[in-house]
C-alpha cells in the first residue's frame, strides 16, 4: 500500500472479531438491564416512588445507551470489513497495474537508444 502502510488481513480480522465479541457482550448486558428483575420486596421502603421509578428509568436509559453502543460496534465491524475488502481489491489492482507497467517498460527501453539522458 502507499505511504508505507500495509494491510494485514489477519490483524483486521482479529479486530473485526473483537468488535463482534464486544457487540455480543454489550447486547447481553443490555438484555439484563433492560428490565430489572428487582421488586419492591427486595428494597423495602427505598423502592417507594420516586426512587423505585427512578431506578427503573435509569436502567432503561442505560439499556438505551448500550443499544447505541452495540450499534456502533456493528457499524465499526461493517466498516472494517469494507475497508479490508477495498484494500485487498486495491492491492490486487495495483499488482496488475505494476505488471502492465513492467511489461510496457521492457519493450520501450531499447527503442529510443537512451537519448533522454543526454539532453539534461
Amino acid at each position: 500500500m502507499s505511504g508505507g502502510f500495509e494491510a494485514n488481513p489477519e490483524a483486521i480480522g482479529a479486530l473485526t472479531t473483537a468488535f463482534a465479541e464486544a457487540q455480543q457482550q454489550t447486547d447481553q448486558v443490555k438484555a439484563a438491564l433492560e428490565k430489572p428483575q428487582a421488586e419492591q420486596k427486595d428494597f423495602g421502603r427505598s423502592w417507594q416512588d420516586p426512587l423505585g421509578r427512578d431506578f427503573v428509568d435509569s436502567m432503561g436509559a442505560i439499556a438505551a445507551d448500550l443499544a447505541n453502543l452495540s450499534k456502533l460496534f456493528a457499524d465499526v465491524q461493517a466498516q472494517l470489513g469494507q475497508m479490508s475488502n477495498m484494500m485487498v481489491a486495491g492491492e490486487t489492482t495495483q499488482v496488475g497495474v505494476f505488471q502492465e507497467i513492467g511489461s510496457d517498460s521492457g519493450s520501450d527501453s531499447g527503442s529510443d537508444g537512451g537519448s533522454t539522458s543526454g539532453g539534461i
